[in-house]
């Protein structure tokens, strides 16, 4: 079958992406969707109703088009960061569903990364406790199956990814901040500089980074010439907080859940340390991790495509009164 990808949201609105596969290998082609250099997906602008319809016409599209809708649907849907982009794309992917008379699959992306460790494991991965760490989510689920996933908890104010991006924006690092913080912290003493790690309640499943976040401003209003030494020791020590929580929350869901599998997943997977941690306290407690390769840790159309394979062998639609909004369930 093809899995129809339409893409949207920040920096990406409208651009439609088809993914060849066959059946189940939708887990193998689509593992590159998003690399038409690979000459495995067509990419069709979109820049109106109209012209969506006049592209539509060139190139085969069916049996579903599958889109990171983010739509509310009754209880479900997802989140988004860029409601106007994320408008223009599902506007345009109802468009092409109505007229080409396809199921239009709307994907909530957060559920859509757990299936980023089924692509990379190429085997399933359900039932497991999930951890959604981004720039802009920090979120844990129960993932009962492919299908039904049940949020346990999530971030209060500051991502982690967030927390991330804003210190290495206060250290003069530049952005986005992950990369560059977990390069330099290598180079760092985690030891030296000790932050209080944001547990909040240890016994809950929710998070808060913006109070690490403000320990690192007061300690370098404290020590306004830090050396580049220095700062490696900060992000080190930043770095480990974070992770440390992080680690521990999702062991602690999944011991509590007992679920004997757990997922790791979203841009700040793409952590070393925290790639590392997780592995080395699950293996301690017995516990199976699946985390993909960094290539498919960020957004990426393979993951929705995933996704969309088994919504549509569900039947599981979206409708076209469905409507965009831009809140995380």
């Amino acid at each position: 079958i093809d899995i129809a990808l339409l893409r949207t949201g920040i920096g990406a609105p409208g651009v439609a992406e088809l993914v060849p596969s066959d059946g189940l290998s939708v887990m193998g082609p689509a593992f590159i969707a998003g690399y038409p250099d690979q000459g495995l997906v067509t990419i069709i602008p979109i820049l109106t109703a109209v012209e969506v319809l006049r592209q539509a016409t060139k190139t085969r599209i069916g049996p579903a088009l599958v889109v990171r809708g983010d739509v509310r649907r009754g209880n479900s849907g997802g989140p988004m960061l860029d409601s106007g982009g994320n408008v223009i794309g599902v506007v345009a992917a109802k468009t092409l569903s109505l007229s080409l008379g396809i199921p239009l699959i709307a994907i909530n992306h957060l559920h859509a990364h757990i299936y980023a460790c089924r692509l990379h494991a190429k085997r399933d991965v359900f039932p497991c406790v999930g951890m959604v760490v981004s720039g802009g989510h920090s979120s844990l689920y129960r993932c009962h199956s492919a299908l039904d996933f049940e949020l346990l908890g999530g971030t209060i104010d500051d991502a982690a990814g967030e927390a991330f991006d804003k210190v290495a924006k206060l250290l003069g690092l530049g952005y986005p901040g992950g990369g560059v913080i977990d390069r330099l912290s290598k180079e760092g003493n985690p030891k030296k500089i000790v932050f209080t790690r944001p547990y909040l309640d240890k016994s809950d499943f929710d998070f808060s980074f913006s109070g690490i976040k403000t320990a690192v401003r007061h300690y370098v209003d404290k020590h306004p010439s830090v050396s580049k030494s220095r700062i490696a020791d900060i992000v080190a020590g930043f770095q480990a907080a974070v992770v440390e929580v992080l680690a521990y929350k999702l062991i602690n869901a999944a011991i509590k859940k007992e679920c004997g599998h757990i997922a790791v997943v979203g841009g700040v997977a793409a952590n070393s340390n925290l790639r590392d941690r997780v592995r080395h306290d699950a293996e301690r407690k017995g516990l199976k991790v699946h985390i993909p390769s960094v290539k498919l840790c960020g957004d990426n159309a393979a993951m929705i495509a995933a996704a969309g394979f088994h919504y549509l062998n569900a039947g599981m639609q979206t409708g076209l009164d469905d409507d965009v909004f831009s809140r995380a369930k």
